[in-house]
């Protein structure tokens, strides 16, 4: 392989890679965000239950 083909592979894995990663975290967000709404429900229904 010449050097710019490597520099090309070695673009491509880290756009990959980036990729990957802002992917990962956004479900992570959605997924925290989920439960803590949901947490967050049942807590109020549980204080509403004892009043």
């Amino acid at each position: 392989m010449t050097e710019p083909q490597v520099w090309t592979l070695i673009g491509v894995f880290a756009a990959g890679l980036f990729g990957m990663l802002t992917l990962m975290s956004t479900m992570f967000v959605r997924v925290v965000r989920t439960e803590i709404g949901s947490v967050r429900t049942e807590m109020r229904s549980g204080f509403d239950g004892v009043h």
